[in-house]
């Protein structure tokens, strides 16, 4: 498999035409989503319309990303510096085939090990709004 990895001057990995979200329905515990039973497993739809939504596609540029799900910023309780940032999403973020794709570019050298020994699964910090 080739990488769509490309190193920039400093050294640092950008990747274009990343998937970053995509269409389905996904389990989170309440817990994780701010549910009001916070023990159950909840179904959350991430419709197409959605995810290709002007108003979505502009939340998702320059996000900082992380390791694990973890909502970080000044509206939750983890901030970012306490979390860690590994990254962000670019500005070139677009919807195709149900799923949301955009260049990302990795700061972090501990979270570079990891890609290159094999990790895939990446995490945006953001939040979003629920409909229960």
């Amino acid at each position: 498999m080739i990488s769509k990895r490309v190193e920039d001057n400093n050294g640092w990995y950008e990747i274009e035409g990343n998937p970053i979200s995509k269409v389905g329905v996904f389990e989170y515990l309440g817990s994780e989503i701010g549910a009001p039973d916070k023990n159950r497993v909840y179904k959350v739809l991430r419709s197409a319309e959605e995810l290709s939504s002007e108003e979505t596609i502009k939340s998702f540029r320059l996000l900082p990303w992380v390791d694990d799900h973890t909502m970080i910023g000044p509206k939750t309780k983890v901030r970012a510096e306490k979390k860690g940032i590994h990254g962000v999403t670019g500005e070139k973020i677009y919807f195709e085939n149900d799923t949301l794709y955009g260049n990302i570019k990795l700061y972090s050298q501990s979270m570079a090990n990891a890609v290159e020994a094999g990790k895939e699964d990446l995490s945006l910090g953001y939040a979003c709004k629920y409909k229960f």
